[in-house]
């Protein structure tokens, strides 16, 4: 089933809206399972050019995507076998979103997250579900 992009935004807008993130502050910040790059672009807006935000994603497709669209972002086309390939306290946020159901060994990359996160860092783990938002929404409730 498709998304409808706004309903997808909308969850990015939260996201950002949690992280807190200043606008002047410089940041180092991982998105494992990026896809298109869609939050990562969200996030570039409201960024400086000090920051470094880094993509990471199975899917060349989705890579190449995401590099024509966001050409100030780095793209990593990489598969999580237990390892990612960044130095030990590298980032100062890691987000996933809809992308820890994918991981077989969600144990290890914990561990991976844990090791390359700053001492202090933020760790923001998401799962859009379409099908609760479809069906709330003809209940009624408010998303």
């Amino acid at each position: 089933m498709l998304t409808r992009r706004s309903d997808k935004t909308l969850l990015f807008e939260k996201a950002l809206t949690i992280l807190n993130l200043a606008s002047d502050g410089e940041y180092r910040v991982l998105d494992f399972g990026c896809g298109t790059g869609d939050f990562l672009g969200l996030l570039s807006q409201r960024m400086n050019d000090k920051s470094e935000l880094i993509g990471l994603d199975t899917m060349e497709q989705s890579i190449e995507q995401a590099r024509s669209r966001n050409p100030g972002i780095t793209f990593v086309c990489e598969r999580f076998t237990n390892k990612l390939s960044f130095p030990d306290e590298w980032f100062d946020t890691i987000v996933t979103i809809d992308a820890l159901e994918c991981i077989k060994d969600k144990s290890a990359l914990i561990d991976e997250f844990h090791r390359t996160l700053k001492p202090g860092g933020k760790i923001l783990a998401a799962h859009w579900d379409c099908d609760a938002d479809i069906r709330h929404r003809q209940e009624g409730y408010r998303t």
